[in-house]
């Protein structure tokens, strides 16, 4: 289990940096834009002077080198100790773990530095090209005067203004939508976790012990335990431990499974386990001479309906049998068979497992399995709850995942705008001025100003949303293991938490910038933007 959910963080920390990075491009931009822009009359100057680009253009190139490589030496201790010990912290919470032995990879450390300075140098170039303020223009919904004509002022003035400043839009569009795409990823991940293992355990799993026994004595505990109350119904079959090996682009694999020989025509076994196609939910007929193997060993070997495996039971002796059904299955892996044509292959043998539904409390199931146990009848007793209990503690796991992606995320998009938001006031410095001498008030100028910040968030959000869902595809198909598959599920909450949550972070950028656009005052309105 642990391993399990070792591999499965390292699958998610293997892809998420892609993204990331290229957020964190579009902070560089913005930055160095940011910067650009307020230099933009002593660039003039230089220019005058008859300084070269190039030797312009240097001062900011050494400027993100510097950021980037101070930004890289926090970021690599961070990541090197503090995720490290956060994610120790959270299996803790599972696990006796010794204490962790933090390590340090040197090439690790060179590519993200290089990484860091190859994206913010790029960006910087573009970024350092400045410009002169943008003209204004008719835009094409002006040419639909059976719309236009019906708008008001402010909001005409706000679609051209939004088209007018192309690169803010734009940049404000990307950032939000992959703030909001990586947190609906993130709140996704979590609600594969939980519909896998309510599906597993509320729907396919029905009962709520596994015992196995090589007889089931006269008067004996299990035999009183199967009498008793506390049973409320069981089913008898037989199980075995074994290996199915099976081949992927071109190498063999083998995988442990559990097979169980199920009489086809007990009807009574489906109440226990509930063998149906997950795409047709419907029940899987096992009178055929083949086997239902479990959805999530072919999905990740491409194992298909009629294809052939092989397989070895702990003596050694192999059969190849054709696959005839692929069981709706997210933990575990096994083989269903027909008893009889089991029989056919390896021999008669005797039931030596239950399935079992009991009535009693779990506060109960220690008194229960030692009792069970002390029928000498008895080999094993397992409880379906503990299973459970395992597989829900990589919810917790994921929780800190999620929380990592939110902050990051968050904090990354609200940079961004934050940048974005003081580009398009210091630009518009005059115009802002202006609408005060008209009589503006400050709560008409914030609207004037924020009305297209609102649009633009609200676009990108929705458009992250979006962008999520396919994220989210993508990913459940890289972390989906043998051990255990995501169920490709988005909950509704997940939506209204991440549109929440964009729509949050841009707000407190923007009420924190409300404090700069209201001291332009009028005076403002006789100054050059050069």
């Amino acid at each position: 289990g642990f391993g399990m959910y070792a591999e499965k963080v390292a699958d998610i920390a293997g892809i998420f940096p892609v993204f990331f990075i290229v957020v964190a491009a579009l902070v560089a931009l913005t930055s160095m834009t940011r910067m650009v822009e307020e230099d933009r009359m002593q660039i003039g100057t230089f220019k005058a002077l008859g300084y070269t680009n190039g030797r312009i253009m240097s001062k900011y190139m050494i400027y993100c080198c510097i950021a980037s490589i101070v930004g890289c030496v926090v970021g690599v201790l961070f990541g090197f100790s503090l995720l490290p010990t956060i994610f120790w912290q959270a299996y803790k919470i599972m696990y006796y773990l010794p204490p962790l032995s933090l390590a340090f990879s040197p090439w690790f450390a060179v590519i993200t530095l290089a990484v860091a300075l190859a994206g913010t140098m790029l960006v910087t170039y573009f970024a350092a090209q400045p410009k002169a303020p943008k003209a204004g223009k008719r835009i094409f919904l002006e040419r639909a005067g059976f719309f236009w004509n019906h708008l008001k002022f402010k909001y005409k003035a706000t679609l051209r203004n939004i088209f007018r400043y192309k690169r803010n839009m734009f940049m404000t569009i990307l950032s939000v939508m992959g703030c909001t795409a990586l947190m609906l990823v993130g709140f996704g991940l979590n609600d594969s976790v939980t519909a896998a293992i309510d599906t597993q355990f509320n729907e396919i799993v029905q009962y709520e012990a596994l015992v196995e026994y090589s007889a089931i004595d006269e008067g004996g505990a299990l035999e009183s335990f199967l009498q008793g109350t506390d049973c409320e119904d069981y089913v008898s079959l037989y199980g075995e431990d074994g290996h199915v090996e099976l081949q992927k682009d071109g190498e063999k694999f083998t995988e442990s499974v559990e097979l169980y020989a199920v009489k086809a025509d007990d009807q009574k076994f489906n109440s226990f386990l509930a063998l149906r196609n997950s795409k047709k939910s419907a029940i899987i007929d096992l009178s055929k001479n083949g086997v239902a193997i479990s959805e999530n060993i072919a999905d990740g070997y491409g194992v298909a309906v009629g294809d052939s495996i092989v397989y070895r039971r702990s003596d050694g002796t192999k059969e190849t049998l054709t696959v005839t059904a692929i069981a709706e299955n997210y933990m575990g892996n096994y083989l269903y068979v027909d008893s009889a044509y089991y029989a056919e292959l390896f021999g008669e043998k005797k039931d030596n497992t239950l399935f079992v539904k009991t009535g009693i409390s779990p506060e109960d199931y220690d008194d229960l399995a030692k009792t069970l146990l002390s029928d000498s009848g008895v080999n094993g007793v397992t409880f379906t709850a503990n299973n459970r209990k395992t597989y829900e503690g990589l919810e917790q796991t994921m929780g800190f995942v999620i929380a990592v992606l939110v902050v990051c995320a968050g904090a990354l998009a609200a940079i961004v705008l934050y940048n974005l938001t003081n580009i398009n006031i210091d630009e518009r410095r005059r115009e802002i001025a202006t609408l005060r001498v008209l009589g503006y008030r400050k709560r008409e100028v914030a609207g004037y100003i924020y009305r297209e910040s609102a649009v633009l968030t609200v676009i990108g959000a929705l458009l992250g949303l979006g962008l999520g869902v396919l994220l989210h595809m993508f990913l459940v198909t890289r972390i989906n293991g043998v051990a255990m598959m995501f169920a490709s599920v988005i909950g509704v909450g997940s939506y209204f938490y991440s549109l929440g949550l964009t729509v949050l972070f841009a707000g407190i950028v923007y009420a924190f910038m409300l404090i700069k656009l209201n001291k332009i005052n009028m005076a403002d309105s006789l100054k050059s933007n050069e």
